[in-house]
This record gives C-alpha cells, sequence and structure tokens, in this order.
C-alpha cells in the first residue's frame, strides 16, 4: 500500500500543470490567477512537497522524529555541518539525566537533594577542606604531604584523603566538573555525534596519542561544569534561597502596578513584556529559576598568546546589585584553547543537554 501511494503520488506530480510564470498574452496587463488557480496551484506544491520527502525517503535521507511535543519528524539537511546541528538539536530535545554522563551518585543526588544546610562543624572534616582549598593550585601531591605533615604532629587526627576531600567539595559547593575529548586545534568536542569520531571532522587531526601497547589518551580535554548541582547547592543555603526570591517578587510588584496603571519603571530585565509574557504562559514560580547563559574568548596572559574560552552562568533571580558579581556568577565550561573553537554547538551541547534534562524531569515539570 505505502508503494503504491508513492507510485500514485510521483504519477500526480507529473501530470499536474506548472503555474509558475504563467501569463496570458492576450490579456491587457492582468495577470492575476484566480481564485480556483490559486486554489489549485497550492495543491500543486503541497503534493510536490509530499512526493520530495517521499523520494528523499526512498534514498536513504535521515528522518528525525519530533517528541511529544517538538512537531512533526524533520527531513535530516544533505550538508553535513547542517546535519550534524540537527542531531545536536535532537539530542538536546531528547535529553534525560540518564542518557547523559554524570554519575549515578550525582543523578541520585539531583533527583533526592540535600536538604537544610551541610553540616562542616566537625573538626577534622573543616581542617582537611581548609587543606584542599589551599591546595588548590597545588598538585595532589602536595595535599597529601601536608596531610602527612599534621598527622606526624597530631597522630589521632583524621584527615580526609585527596580523593574523599574532593566529593566533601563536590557535595557542598556543587560543582561537579565533566571532562570530553576535544580536537588538538580547538576545532570541535567530541561530544553528541561526533562522540565516536577519531579524528576531528574540520581539520582531520587525530583525537588521541598512539602509543604501541598502551591506551590511547586524548591529545586534549575540555570541561563542563553542570548547572543542576549548583542550583541546589544556592537553594541549601538560607541566604542563597532568600535571595533568589527577588524574581517572584519583582514579577508581582511590576504586575501589580500595571493593574493600577501605574507607569512601569524599566529597571530590571523582568519589566519587559516579553518576559512578563514568557512567565504567564510556563506559570513561573518562586521555586523556578531563570538563568542567561554567556560564552566569550579570555586572554589570559599579558605577553603570551592565548585563546581560551569561557562560559558562566548567571542566575537572573539575583537582585541586579548582586546579579553580575563574580562570587554570584556560576561556571559553565573551559575550552583551553589554543584557538577558536570552530564548532561551537559541540563544545555547547554538555551544558545544554544538561540544562534541557532537567527542564524535561518530573514529565515535564523540572527538578
Amino acid at each position: 500500500m505505502e508503494n503504491r501511494n508513492r507510485e500514485d503520488a510521483n504519477r500526480t506530480v507529473g501530470q499536474l500543470p506548472d503555474f509558475e510564470g504563467t501569463e496570458d498574452s492576450d490579456s491587457d496587463g492582468d495577470e492575476d490567477m484566480s481564485r480556483e488557480d490559486r486554489s489549485l496551484a497550492a495543491t500543486v506544491d503541497q503534493i510536490r512537497l509530499q512526493a520530495a520527502v517521499v523520494q528523499m525517503d526512498e534514498e536513504g535521507v535521515e528522518v528525525f522524529e519530533g517528541g511529544a511535543d517538538e512537531g512533526p519528524p524533520i527531513v535530516g539537511s544533505r550538508i553535513e555541518n547542517v546535519h550534524i546541528a540537527q542531531q545536536y538539536i535532537q539530542g538536546i530535545s531528547s535529553a534525560t539525566l540518564d542518557n547523559g554522563t554524570l554519575d549515578e551518585e550525582v543523578v541520585d543526588r539531583l533527583r533526592n537533594p540535600i536538604e537544610g544546610e551541610v553540616d562542616i562543624s566537625d573538626p577534622d572534616i573543616r581542617l582537611s577542606l581548609n587543606i584542599f582549598l589551599a591546595c588548590s593550585r597545588a598538585s595532589e601531591a602536595t595535599y597529601n604531604s601536608v596531610c602527612d605533615g599534621i598527622r606526624r604532629r597530631f597522630p589521632g587526627i583524621d584527615i580526609l584523603s585527596h580523593y574523599l576531600a574532593k566529593k566533601s567539595v563536590e557535595r557542598i559547593s556543587g560543582v561537579v566538573s565533566v571532562v570530553d575529548d576535544m580536537c588538538i586545534n580547538s576545532c570541535q568536542a567530541f561530544t553528541g555525534p561526533l562522540a565516536d569520531c577519531t579524528t576531528c571532522t574540520e581539520c582531520g587531526e587525530a583525537r588521541y596519542n598512539e602509543v604501541q601497547g598502551k591506551k590511547p589518551t586524548p591529545r586534549q580535554q575540555m570541561c563542563t561544569i553542570p548547572l543542576g548541582p549548583q542550583i541546589q547547592a544556592l537553594q541549601r543555603s538560607k541566604i542563597g534561597a532568600t535571595s533568589m526570591l527577588y524574581r517572584d517578587r519583582k514579577t508581582r510588584e511590576i504586575l501589580e502596578d500595571l493593574e493600577m496603571d501605574t507607569d512601569p519603571v524599566y529597571d530590571d530585565i523582568f519589566s519587559g513584556s516579553e518576559f512578563l509574557d514568557f512567565a504567564e504562559q510556563v506559570q513561573l514560580g518562586p521555586n523556578d529559576t531563570t538563568v542567561t547563559l554567556s560564552l566569550d574568548g579570555a586572554q589570559l596572559y599579558q605577553n603570551k598568546k592565548s585563546d581560551t574560552w569561557i562560559a558562566i552562568w548567571i542566575i537572573n533571580d539575583y537582585d541586579p546589585t548582586t546579579r553580575y558579581k563574580k562570587k554570584h556568577v556560576l561556571p559553565a565550561l573551559v575550552i583551553p584553547g589554543p584557538n577558536k573553537p570552530k564548532n561551537v554547538d559541540s563544545f555547547m551541547y554538555r551544558s545544554l543537554h544538561h540544562l534541557s534534562a532537567l527542564q524535561r524531569e518530573n514529565e515535564g515539570r523540572g527538578l
């Protein structure tokens, strides 16, 4: 039946008249088609489009299936770069915490968050964290040497290992890193549809350092810091949770002024009609979080060429007087260079995949 419908569609298209460029040489300037002709022409275009889709399907062109709310399937592009972008979009639109790269422990904490502030009153744990933070720019060996010296002086002290200290900092701060391989020339990250590539699709450079008899090691890597654990860490603090109520409070004040026909004061991003319509459409509440993602290059050395790219999350729910201060800006990703990234989608994919997964949790209600 399907093949017969395709044949009928192709045969019908071949029999339809061509309405493009139709011109009546006997008319005196009246070149407009009648309403019936326009209706027939629209039908012709629709059938031709259907036949084109059928032809592409027969030739093996990939068709991306949309999700429950994404609309009809999207025909894959024959242009390689566009096709890869479509695959990234498809991956983000179908993202879940289970098909990401976070550890099961981190996913479990996201779905079952720790309530209340983390207790670090234990003096040994507090000392371990202080040493770990003080050695943040030093090696693991330096941390262990400092701990060994303290243990010799105080034999009964119970200092955490470097691994346990790092896990404690992740649990308290919410800063969990995800590392992905990338091109040595900064062309692309090996994520999403490029995850299985062994060479860069842009410059052809090898992904791994090949050493005979040893496991291949990546030549260059980038770091992504997912947003979810960081938001949860902010919400656990009483000060942080209270500060993030600003957006809900400000929105209510603006809506009250509009109801009273008071001239609005445009002093924040929440004052605009676009945001107010969006907030009403998705029913933003006091427990929701709105963010801005920003990516830019940075010159790390004054007298040395570098092209490191850094992305940050800005928490819009903070008051604008504190929103953009360094202590309230959250890290998103770091691309170490040495060159400007070419396929930016591949580097941003991990952050956007995680953000989409957070939004799609609990049947689309989010975490």
